[in-house]
């Protein structure tokens, strides 16, 4: 499937910035339990890991608006609409979906 009208500058932008988050989360990651737990490294580590998933997800509500004509707002309907299109596999929409929640739960 070509998708031509797609915001390559608004994908460039999102994937730059979970690139960016996930080494950072990496750098975090090597951290012991003690020093992981000082200062605000919990919450920075939540913030990078909670907007990642909304730049994942951003890419994913853009894709499906400018393939499907449509807008999606709920995470869980934009994870699971690009494996029902073949745009991605059901197992990698499986995945999305699952992260999706995650999100609504570190958000609520």
């Amino acid at each position: 499937m070509v998708i031509s009208n797609l915001n390559m500058k608004l994908i460039e932008d999102r994937l730059g910035f979970v690139i960016s988050s996930v080494a950072k989360l990496k750098k975090l990651s090597c951290l012991d339990e003690t020093d992981f737990l000082k200062d605000d490294r919990p919450a920075t580590a939540e913030s990078y890991l909670r907007r990642s998933l909304e730049a994942i997800f951003d890419i994913g509500r853009h894709v499906i608006a400018k393939s499907a004509g449509k807008p999606v707002v709920e995470y869980k309907e934009i994870a699971s609409l690009p494996g029902k299109r073949g745009i991605i596999t059901m197992e990698h929409a499986e995945r999305l979906r699952l992260m999706a929640g995650y999100r609504n739960r570190l958000v609520h």
